[in-house]
């Protein structure tokens, strides 16, 4: 009879662990974590268990509550006595800076009328300018070129206006104004350079002088000025400097342009003279045409001014008059 072969004996599977229990103590000690803190346990159950049991807080935490404990104190209590001065002083002084701030407002408001007023003004003229009234313009550059000439500023950016205008009308005193224009002096630099030229002309009296008892002539002639006559000796370049001077301070610089004339002519007195001739000329130049432009401006006044009826010598005067 005929047997199956024997098959050798399998070793027993190991049993299969279950996880379940596994992962179900995970979840509760998951939730167990987010209950423990969150702000409800806090709230709720941790402040309700026993100080043995409650964690001990920091030094800084139990600071932090002294304070907020305190704040809640002074907040929950009345107010001093001082507390209603300093309110009182308080409100004052706010009321003082609301006045303040509404008086710079008034004082803001009242520049800017006056700016505004200002501006139209301007704005009128500029109109009146611009609407053809040439003597009107004629007066104003005048009035420009007469300040430059004082100051001793160059006409150069009003050169060309000043040829188109005055040239047909005068046109020595437009090149007398230009030539001064090359090299402006005034009538303050031209009395500047007076005791530089009076030191030159010393020296040159010094050295013209011949021994010692000529320069000493000289000296005490020096020390009393004396008018000569027409004829006599040149006087010393000094004494002529000092007239020129005392000329300029009188305010007539053509006296003082006769008295440097009449002294010795150096470079530096011959400089100083031609100077005070372009200046003098200039200020000649500018007083014809102003007077001219002055006079075309009266003249149309008057034309343009409605005719008064005249009234004859004999005529009754007005009642109550």
């Amino acid at each position: 009879m005929n047997l199956p072969p024997e098959h050798p004996a399998r070793p027993p599977e190991p049993a299969r662990r279950n996880i379940w229990p596994w992962v179900t103590a995970g979840i509760l000690a998951s939730l167990l974590i987010g209950m423990i803190g969150s702000p409800w346990f806090e709230a709720k159950v941790r402040r309700n268990l026993p100080e043995a049991i409650q964690p001990a807080a920091s030094a800084d935490v139990r600071g932090l509550e002294a304070r907020l404990a305190d704040m809640e104190l002074r907040l929950a209590s009345p107010a001093p006595s001082g507390g209603a001065d300093e309110d009182a002083d308080a409100i004052a002084r706010i009321s003082a800076l609301e006045t303040a701030a509404q008086a710079r407002e008034q004082a803001g408001l009242e520049a800017t009328d006056r700016l505004n007023q200002l501006a139209v003004e301007l704005q009128r003229m500029n109109e009146e300018l611009s609407s053809g009234d040439e003597r009107i313009r004629d007066l104003f550059l005048l009035s420009v070129m007469r300040r430059m000439l004082e100051a001793g500023r160059p006409l150069n950016p009003i050169e060309d206006m000043v040829s188109a205008r005055f040239r047909e009308k005068d046109g020595g005193a437009v090149e007398t104004l230009a030539a001064w224009s090359r090299e402006p002096q005034t009538r303050e630099t031209l009395a500047k350079r007076l005791p530089e030229l009076a030191r030159v002309g010393r020296e040159a009296d010094a050295q013209q002088a011949g021994g010692w008892w000529e320069r000493l002539k000289l000296g005490f002639s020096r020390m009393v000025t004396v008018r000569r006559p027409a004829g006599e000796d040149r006087p010393g370049q000094a004494e002529v400097v000092q007239a020129a001077a005392e000329a300029l301070r009188a305010g007539d610089l053509g006296l003082a342009i006769s008295e440097m004339q009449a002294g010795r002519q150096t470079a530096e007195t011959r400089q100083w003279i031609r100077d005070a001739e372009l200046l003098l000329a200039a200020e000649s130049g500018l007083d014809r045409l102003d007077s001219q432009a002055l006079s075309a401006a009266i003249a149309t006044a008057r034309a343009d001014a409605p005719a008064e009826t005249a009234r004859p010598l004999n005529a009754p005067e007005a009642a109550g008059s």
